[in-house]
């Protein structure tokens, strides 16, 4: 799993081995050294069945991710972070083309974690919110005279707001707006008052329901952003709208089973 410097040294990407690569265990982030960053790795991988109510034994894939928000040499804190992960069929099924469209074989999305919002940090505070009414009142025969006196009321109202840092996730449909969800969203958000930045380092899980029979590799996307300051976030996106800062390669899952290792499983 090289690191691959292309065009300059502002410009990072994760790659997988030339050959294929299966379970990278390094998402993205990694590539960023010393910078703000957030970095993503694979946890944990198990491959195997789930029952439900309509059937039993349905091909699974549990994958536990881990990410880690660092903050650089400046000290960033970290206000917002949005990730997106999103599942695909690929390379080869018995009895399909290359060329036909594989969208069939897609994993499901079944359920993620968290998925109710995970809240802490909480805090409360006043909030006062004042209102101004204006009365008039008109006096004389319009259009030729008319004098109206106004009288300002100003209405004051305390009340008080709860904070709180969270971290949420949901199923998502992406390019496919038929069948199940192949994509997934999780949103992590600090106690802005407080400013007390996001978690430092969080674990999140999703489970896939797989095509019956079908034991081919899948891929999943990653992309993630954050939300740090008005400056940095604009040169981000604008490194990121010029192509200095390329996507990370595809991660690659074979369900395949592995000798010698319970479940298939990928234990990182």
């Amino acid at each position: 799993m090289p690191l691959i410097v292309e065009d300059g040294d502002t410009s990072f990407r994760i790659k997988n081995t030339p050959g294929g690569e299966t379970n990278r265990l390094l998402l993205t982030g990694y590539d960023r050294h010393h910078s703000t960053a957030t970095r993503g790795r694979l946890f944990h991988v198990v491959h195997g069945t789930m029952s439900t109510k309509n059937s039993d034994n349905e091909p699974a894939t549990l994958i536990v991710f881990e990410w880690l928000f660092v903050p650089g040499r400046l000290g960033h804190r970290f206000r917002e972070v949005e990730i997106d992960i999103t599942f695909s069929a690929y390379g080869c099924r018995p009895g399909i083309s290359p060329r036909d469209d594989l969208s069939a074989f897609t994993p499901e999305v079944k359920s993620v974690a968290p998925d109710m919002p995970i809240i802490s940090c909480v805090s409360e505070r006043g909030v006062t919110m004042e209102s101004s009414m204006k009365e008039a009142l008109s006096v004389g025969y319009t259009p030729y005279v008319s004098f109206s006196p106004e009288k300002a009321r100003t209405v004051t109202e305390v009340t008080e707001r709860t904070d709180y840092r969270f971290i949420a996730g949901y199923p998502a449909f992406v390019e496919n707006t038929r069948g199940a969800p192949n994509s997934l969203h999780w949103t992590l958000r600090e106690n802005a008052p407080r400013e007390t930045g996001t978690p430092h380092c969080v674990r999140t899980a999703v489970l896939l329901r797989r095509r019956d029979r079908d034991g081919a590799v899948f891929s999943a996307k990653i992309k993630t952003s954050a939300n740090i300051s008005v400056l940095y976030d604009a040169v981000d996106s604008l490194r990121k709208a010029v192509g200095t800062i390329p996507s990370d390669d595809p991660v690659y899952f074979d369900p395949k089973p592995v000798a010698d290792v319970e479940h298939s499983a990928a234990v990182l």
